[in-house]
């Protein structure tokens, strides 16, 4: 099945999930998340772990609840500023504190309408020269992801258009989490965290460390990020 068939059988499946179900999973992904990072403050010589998440879609599985609760890890979301040109940027994001307006393409982000908010949104470039200190786990939707850790998003590209402009050193120094959904990407007899689909990669996407689930994490052997 080629990508755009299965792109949009993925999304009519995730789109008529169960509420309740999708709720129960979100919560359990936002613990894994949890135990992932703390895994990677005990294991890394990093001074400081920093995450760049997602505001989810109604469909998507959300980690609202993790925003929600974070208190030791600084954290950046996504705000689309430019639909042609496929740009978007990092925010700082604070719970409770940061405004979040509609994005260009309607996604709840935080706002940049303040000069402060912009520099926060440009600083977030700073910390990926800073490696050797900070290291980075950024939060990407997926509605699947093949075996060589490529995934299927929405087609819109903002992603790897994004991480393709980093240099290749920081874009290497970031760990690319896939958050997938586990109706779709688990085999259920198996004690893998995941079950990957199958489908080609273009040239100008970008491979993934991992794979964040409800079911758990499965990092991808010989990716850029096996050691810190």
């Amino acid at each position: 099945m080629d990508k755009v068939q299965l792109r949009r059988r993925l999304l009519e499946q995730y789109k008529a999930l169960n509420l309740a179900a999708r709720h129960t999973d979100s919560a359990q992904i936002c613990q894994n998340l949890q135990e992932y990072l703390q895994h990677q403050v005990e294991s890394c010589s990093a001074q400081q772990v920093v995450v760049a998440g997602y505001w989810a879609l109604p469909w998507e599985l959300s980690l609202a609840e993790f925003y929600q609760h974070n208190s030791h890890y600084p954290l950046y979301l996504p705000r689309v500023i430019h639909c042609r040109h496929k740009t978007m940027v990092f925010c700082r994001y604070e719970h409770g504190v940061t405004e979040l307006t509609r994005d260009k393409v309607g996604i709840l982000a935080p706002s940049i309408l303040h000069k402060a908010q912009m520099e926060l949104s440009m600083g977030f470039r700073g910390l990926l020269d800073q490696s050797q200190d900070v290291l980075m786990v950024m939060l990407i939707p997926a509605l699947a992801v093949n075996h060589q850790g490529y995934r299927l998003g929405y087609g819109g590209g903002y992603y790897d258009r994004f991480l393709s402009a980093l240099p290749k050193s920081q874009r290497l120094s970031i760990i690319k989490m896939a958050v997938v959904h586990l109706d779709h990407m688990t085999d259920r007899g198996r004690s893998d965290a995941v079950m990957m689909c199958e489908f080609g990669a273009d040239p100008w996407d970008v491979s993934m460390d991992g794979v964040l689930s409800p079911r758990g994490v499965h990092e991808f052997h010989g990716s850029s990020r096996d050691s810190c």
